[in-house]
């Protein structure tokens, strides 16, 4: 650039002067840099790892920028910036249930658990040492070898699955069970496999009628999780007086509207057709 000076000439006259102004190099030129909290807010990760806690992983967001949880102000317990305009954040969410958490104007849904539910890593520990301890009273790895058993999702209303088609059974971490709990499950899972290993339509037949069940009904009727339906099927009380003969006589069955508990003879009588 060239700057203009008024310099004083002869006879009065006032003479423009060029002057070479100093030209800024690259390094001293100024950067504009986008004004913080402008960027929008982006979630990348929006989850509960542990009951009564929310994390955000995220880009966009700064630690002064507004943050609730179904329309009111949030707890923040932390907020981390990174790299990159990146940032984690952490809330204490107490209210069990679906919830919606805002960054300023990004929002999402995650499910909350209230404080002192169990965390998915202790149930899944659980389900570990009863799918051990199941598989250890049925001999499952010498009866069943081609069969699978492992923990699985929580599933509402559901303990347990059994897959024919992958020859898997899944034990759903379901929080709020014993370890008990979770080997009459993984038990009643391994006396299904024993029905589709062990048993033919003739069998079951014999077994309709050694435990007095009308020969007419339907052994099993796919999709009916709930607790009356469940019960009402010869299946489903096979599998339970499995899990009676793989405790020693020990377990009491949940279809006695069904047949009723059944006694050594029967479980004798039963594990003959079962093969065991």
């Amino acid at each position: 650039m060239l700057a203009v000076a008024l310099a004083a000439g002869c006879g009065g006259d006032d003479t423009v002067v060029y002057v070479d102004a100093e030209v800024p190099s690259p390094s001293t030129v100024p950067v504009f840099t986008t004004v913080p909290g402008t960027q929008p807010v982006v979630f990348e990760q929006l989850w509960s790892p542990e009951p009564a806690t929310v994390q955000v992983v995220g880009t966009g967001a700064l630690d002064s920028d507004p943050v609730t949880v179904d329309g009111e102000p949030a707890t923040v317990l932390a907020f981390e910036p990174g790299d990159d305009d990146t940032f984690e954040l952490t809330l204490r969410v107490e209210q069990e249930g679906g919830r919606t958490v805002c960054v300023r104007d990004e929002c999402g849904r995650v499910f909350v658990e209230a404080a002192g539910t169990e965390t998915t890593a202790e149930v899944e520990a659980k389900v570990d040492e009863a799918i051990e301890l199941a598989g250890a009273l049925a001999d499952a790895a010498t009866e069943f070898p081609e069969w699978a058993i492992e923990a699985a999702e929580p599933f509402a209303g559901v303990g347990g699955t059994t897959d024919p088609a992958t020859k898997t059974i899944s034990v759903h971490a379901n929080p709020g069970r014993t370890v008990d709990q979770f080997v009459t499950t993984a038990l009643h899972e391994w006396g299904h496999v024993a029905d589709l290993e062990r048993m033919d339509d003739d069998e079951r037949l014999l077994y309709r009628r050694l435990r007095g069940i009308d020969p007419e009904l339907a052994w099993a009727t796919p999709g009916s999780h709930t607790e009356q339906r469940w019960a009402e099927q010869p299946a489903e009380d096979f599998a339970e007086v499995m899990v009676v003969i793989w405790t020693d006589g020990e377990h009491v069955i949940r279809t006695t509207q069904l047949a009723p508990q059944p006694d050594a003879a029967t479980l004798t009588e039963v594990a003959e057709l079962a093969d065991l």
